[in-house]
């Protein structure tokens, strides 16, 4: 269990979520706290696959899967449509994040650890 210390953070945390955004945004915090500190070692495949491209999601999303939404949002205007609309722009993201990440990410990783930095004399 977490210490004095961490109570009076999360405390503290709770009260200024609550005030500033309300409860249902404090309830959605705290329950994901709870399942992160009493699922450690839960491993989850799928959750893996996006922490690894999440850095990949987040330099892509903007120039892959939301212009997409923009541009498809002002011509499928029905309400069933625009689930359609979120996930292709969504899938479009993934794939892309997916290459960027095989193709670009991890070479680039694994160049910058054959770089030897020395310290100057």
């Amino acid at each position: 269990f977490p210490s004095h210390d961490n109570w009076v953070a999360l405390i503290a945390a709770s009260s200024v979520t609550y005030w500033k955004v309300g409860p249902y945004d404090l309830l959605v915090g705290l329950l994901a706290l709870a399942v992160i500190h009493f699922f450690q070692n839960f491993d989850f495949s799928l959750g893996r696959y996006f922490g690894d491209r999440s850095f990949s999601i987040y330099l892509l999303h903007t120039i892959t899967g939301a212009p997409i939404i923009n541009f498809l949002s002002h011509r499928y205007t029905e309400t069933w449509q625009k689930p359609l609309v979120l996930g292709l722009g969504f899938l479009v993201c993934i794939v892309c994040s997916h290459y960027f990440h095989r193709w670009v990410e991890m070479p680039s990783l694994r160049l910058s650890k054959k770089i030897n930095y020395r310290r100057g004399s």
